[in-house]
């Protein structure tokens, strides 16, 4: 498995035992496969009443 590969198979393993259902976005350099070997991981996490409310109302990042 690429290094990068088990890197987000942690972050995705991290963010389900702190919260089964949430949402976990990774943006910036990473996202875009624009990233060097010194870029930096940028994500957020939304976990369940937040995501939830933000489906609710529509609002799409």
């Amino acid at each position: 498995m690429a290094p990068d590969n088990e890197i987000v198979r942690k972050i995705k393993q991290g963010v389900k035992e702190t919260d089964a259902d949430a949402q976990i976005i990774l943006y910036g350099s990473r996202a875009l496969g624009t990233a060097r070997n010194d870029s930096d991981w940028k994500t957020k996490m939304f976990v369940t009443p937040l995501f939830q409310s933000i489906q609710k109302e529509g609002i799409y990042l």
